[in-house]
C-alpha cells in the first residue's frame, strides 16, 4: 500500500454566509516533507469532494466542492501552505466581491501576471470553477469563483511593465517564492 504523507491545516470551510465547518484539510508533502502542496493547489484539484476532519474525533466529512463558498486558513496555518506567491511579476487589486447569496467580502485580489496588460476580469475568467486568493487585512481567502456573482474594482491599477528580470510582490510579506 502506498502512504503519502500528509499536512494537517486548519481551516473553516464556508457554504455560505452564514454555514461554515471548521475542521482540518490534508495537504501533500512532497520532497521529504521539504515542500507542502498549498491550499489553493489541493482545492483546485480536479477532484469534485474534499475530506474535512472535524469535531474531537475527526469525522471525515467528504464535502462537494462546487457547494463551497470560500475556504479560510484558521489560526496556526503558515503562510506558504496558503497559496504560491512566485518570482513572478503580480499585481493586486482592491475588490468587493458579490457571493451567491447577496453577501459581500471586501479585499486585495492577488493575481500573477501573464501580461502586462492583465486586467481582474482577465484573471477572474480564468478561474473558472477554481479558487482563488482574496486577503482582507491579515485573513487569506480562498475564494471559489463558482460562488461569485459578481467582483467590483474599487480602484483599478496601471499597467505593470513586463521588465526582463522583474520580481513579484508577495502581498503578505516575507520572501518571494518562500
Amino acid at each position: 500500500m502506498y502512504y503519502v504523507p500528509k499536512r494537517r491545516v486548519p481551516v473553516v470551510v464556508w457554504m455560505d454566509s452564514r454555514r461554515m465547518w471548521r475542521g482540518h484539510l490534508f495537504l501533500d508533502q512532497r520532497g521529504g516533507g521539504q515542500h507542502c502542496q498549498t491550499l489553493v493547489e489541493k482545492l483546485n484539484e480536479n477532484l469534485p469532494f474534499i475530506p474535512l476532519a472535524v469535531g474531537e474525533g475527526d469525522t471525515i466529512e467528504l464535502i462537494h466542492k462546487p457547494f463551497v463558498f470560500r475556504v479560510t486558513p484558521g489560526a496556526g496555518a503558515e503562510r506558504t501552505e496558503m497559496f504560491t506567491r512566485d518570482a513572478r511579476l503580480s499585481r493586486q487589486e482592491g475588490v468587493e466581491v458579490v457571493f451567491r447569496d447577496g453577501s459581500t467580502l471586501m479585499g486585495t485580489l492577488w493575481m500573477a501576471l501573464t501580461h502586462e496588460s492583465q486586467r481582474v476580469s482577465d484573471f477572474l475568467n480564468d478561474q473558472v470553477d477554481r479558487f482563488f486568493p482574496l486577503i482582507a487585512g491579515a485573513a487569506v481567502h480562498l475564494i471559489n469563483a463558482s460562488s461569485v456573482m459578481r467582483v467590483r474594482v474599487l480602484q483599478p491599477s496601471p499597467p505593470v511593465p513586463m521588465a526582463p528580470g522583474g520580481e513579484g510582490h508577495d502581498p503578505l510579506g516575507g520572501a518571494v517564492g518562500s
